[in-house]
């Protein structure tokens, strides 16, 4: 696993795969298209880019943006998972 991104106020960010394969899984359904065709509209290689993220592992960056776009979404924080950061290290800034 990455080490997590800190934000200015003492959160922890992480990449969280499930949530982005929910949204596109979701929004295959409703467009009633298959994982190949989704990415084929979202230009983001194949259909094993799904499977990782299904999987719970990580994509590229480049990836991730091309599937956000084919989801038009802009906000990328319904795909982050924050954890607040231990009680020093939150009081120490």
């Amino acid at each position: 696993m990455t080490d997590p991104i800190l934000a200015p106020d003492g959160r922890s960010w992480a990449f969280n795969p499930a949530a982005l394969a929910t949204a596109i899984n979701d929004r295959r359904r409703e467009l009633k298209i298959s994982r190949r065709e989704v990415v084929r509209r979202a230009g983001a290689g194949t259909p094993s880019t799904l499977t990782r993220l299904d999987e719970g592992r990580h994509i590229s960056v480049d990836v991730f943006l091309r599937l956000l776009l084919w989801l038009g979404c802009t906000d990328i924080r319904p795909f982050l998972a924050a954890t607040p950061a231990p009680a020093e290290e939150a009081t120490d800034a």
